[in-house]
């Protein structure tokens, strides 16, 4: 289990990091073995580790491609990493041995169509530098969690919920139908079940988002 979380944003400033550090900071639980950042002018990005495969600091996250155009956060864990990576051996120099850049790598092969190589549970997001696009996904049994939502303009995500309800962010309030849906089948619906500033949460499934041009 690890931790992902991470803001996109017109304009990144020191209040945008200090706000990711307190998300990372309160799901430091989900990894405990590392926590990192990455941050450009659009994105920020960050990681909580937990290490099983590859126990090499060159295997923390987020983690950028050979080319550095692409980053990468991800919790989870690709079963047919070995194969992918035996694949690909002959397109991409692989530094670590961890399934984090093996997923990098077939991103960068396939694109979107990288859920269709994938066998594992999974939630990530990869940061395109150049186009400012983003590309989530999560597994297709929705193991390992991946929550959004925009406030401002800015879109959010995280692991955990509790992640986006820090007092930075919103005073907290609850609804009580909200938290009634959420008990029964673990989903946030849209009648802002936790707060009046932060809503909509929404659990990814696939998700293409480009800076400017996909509208909260």
């Amino acid at each position: 289990m690890c931790g992902i979380a991470g803001i996109i944003t017109n304009n990144t400033s020191i209040e945008i990091e200090h706000k990711l550090k307190i998300m990372l900071k309160v799901t430091k639980h989900r990894g405990p073995d590392a926590t990192d950042t990455w941050m450009d002018t659009n994105c920020c990005l960050g990681h909580n580790r937990l290490s099983i495969i590859d126990l090499h600091n060159a295997a923390n996250q987020p983690m950028y491609s050979n080319c550095g155009r692409y980053v990468i956060v991800f919790n989870g864990e690709i079963y047919n990493y070995f194969e992918l990576k035996e694949s690909l051996k002959d397109e991409y120099k692989f530094k670590t041995k961890s399934d984090t850049e093996v997923l990098l790598a077939t991103f960068i092969k396939y694109g979107i169509h990288v859920v269709e190589k994938l066998n594992g549970m999974f939630a990530f997001l990869i940061w395109d530098n150049e186009t400012k696009k983003a590309f989530a996904c999560r597994d297709r049994f929705g193991v390992k969690p991946f929550y959004y939502t925009f406030f401002n303009g800015q879109f959010y995500f995280a692991s955990e919920i509790k992640a986006f309800l820090q007092p930075v962010f919103l005073k907290k309030k609850i609804g009580r139908y909200g938290l009634i849906i959420w008990c029964m089948v673990r989903m946030a619906c849209r009648m802002k079940p936790f707060g009046t500033q932060l809503n909509n949460y929404q659990q990814v499934i696939l998700l293409n988002y480009q800076l400017n041009k996909n509208p909260p």
